[in-house]
């Protein structure tokens, strides 16, 4: 080799060894800017105090100078009205009217409200056959002999005027089916009417004892004096019986 090779081999070889110690002498072969990852640094969330990485999501927003929207209270929708079903209450009532006897006695049952106005009723009782001169005909000959009878409302039972006692009896819907159907089969047996034997008093007393009511022992009794003493026997304390004259029916009001 001559001196001119000698000496460009010299220069390149000091090139080579020119960039060898700039690409490595500073730590390293020089990083690729695409592909390294800087270091994290630590510093301090201004808001909570708390370190956190630059870089990352913080978890706490920043704040904000706008007012907050006021949260709207949906309204509940009204509820759906119920439907109530009324209440029903069955009474049977033992009464007593004026006559121009010596008057009349017959039960009337129904349902009332619970202010005890009465709002449906049917009456039954036992009575001669026939109105006017024929049913006075009839009660004049069965304090004789018997005679036909019917078993339904008779003149008056419907009025309140003529009304002279009153027993009434509140019933559950069971208890009332149960009377109402011995009534109805009582309606059906009795075919004659008698003063005596088989007279509107006795009707209702044997409906009452069917019942378990208390009830005077003989139906020998005025119309008033029977119910009063009835109501009587059932309602006092003492279960006793002081009534002993027709008040109403004599035109007594005391």
């Amino acid at each position: 080799m001559n001196g001119s090779g000698v000496g460009s081999a010299a220069v390149l070889t000091a090139v080579v060894v020119c960039f060898w110690l700039l690409s490595f002498g500073a730590g390293g072969p020089v990083a690729n800017a695409q592909t390294s990852t800087p270091p994290k640094t630590r510093v301090a969330n201004a808001i909570t105090g708390e370190p956190q990485t630059v870089g990352t999501r913080t978890p706490t927003s920043a704040p904000t100078d706008r007012p907050t929207k006021p949260s709207v209270r949906r309204k509940t929708p009204p509820v759906a009205a119920i439907q109530v079903r009324p209440v029903r209450f069955y009474f049977i009532e033992f009464r007593a009217r004026l006559a121009e006897s010596y008057g009349h006695a017959y039960i009337t049952y129904g349902r009332v409200d619970e202010k005890g106005t009465i709002i449906q009723s049917e009456v039954a009782g036992l009575h001669p056959y026939g109105e006017g001169a024929v049913g006075l005909l009839t009660w004049v000959v069965g304090h004789v002999i018997p005679v036909p009878a019917e078993t339904g409302p008779s003149d008056g039972d419907l009025e309140e005027i003529y009304v002279s006692a009153r027993y009434r009896v509140i019933l559950s819907e069971a208890d009332y089916v149960k009377i109402v159907a011995y009534i109805k089969e009582q309606q059906a047996s009795n075919k004659f009417w008698h003063a005596g034997v088989n007279n509107c008093v006795g009707f209702i007393k044997d409906v009452a004892s069917h019942m378990g009511l208390q009830t005077p022992i003989s139906s020998w009794l005025y119309p008033e004096v029977f119910v009063d003493r009835m109501r009587e026997m059932n309602e006092s304390p003492d279960h006793t019986a002081k009534t002993v004259f027709p008040h109403l029916q004599w035109g007594r009001q005391d």
